[in-house]
């Protein structure tokens, strides 16, 4: 069977490109929610505070400063974690060869070097699984890369998505890069 596009059934939609990435937003949770274990809140709380135990070491990618620091603190608060910001793709590589990380976000759609080659130079150094691309934008062709690649790329931002970040990063507690 032919690979198609991942937005192949919107090709010819007469709504606006706004309307569009919201329907998308919208698809991808559905899907994503569907395929998904629903937890109570009980036990969000004793996953989380598993993951808390940990203190894990994580690099977050992302070419705009103040939503790498707004992850930090996130991820920080959240899960207990040690975060670090880099703003570029190059900047992860050099980072990466210095020092050890549980897991890393990597923005998909950035200036210099995009999350995928970013991706690609380091997969010698990381595991796939604890690699989370994200993106504010599904419709980039970087995402369609990312899944070519078997992500599952995460809409931003991604403090919506706390019950998958923690699944994820459950997975990463005893890998580093």
């Amino acid at each position: 069977m032919a690979h198609r596009p991942f937005n192949l059934h919107f090709q010819n939609d007469p709504r606006s490109p706004h309307q569009l990435r919201n329907l998308r937003i919208i698809e991808f949770e559905l899907k994503d929610s569907r395929l998904r274990r629903s937890r109570s809140k009980a036990e969000l709380k004793e996953l989380v505070d598993g993951i808390r135990c940990q203190r894990l070491r994580i690099l977050v990618v992302d070419d705009m400063p103040g939503v790498g620091e707004i992850m930090k603190d996130w991820l920080a608060n959240e899960f207990g974690a040690e975060v670090k910001v880099v703003e570029s793709g190059r900047a992860a590589i050099d980072d990466v060869n210095q020092n050890s990380y549980n897991c890393i976000f990597l923005d998909l759609m950035m200036e210099e070097m995009d999350g995928v080659d970013t991706f690609l130079e380091l997969k010698d150094c990381i595991t796939r699984e604890c690699v989370i691309m994200m993106s504010a934008d599904p419709d980039c062709p970087e995402w369609e890369k990312a899944v070519r690649l078997g992500f599952s790329p995460i809409p931003k931002p991604i403090n919506k998505r706390k019950e998958d970040i923690a699944d994820i990063l459950v997975g990463c507690q005893d890998r580093t890069s």
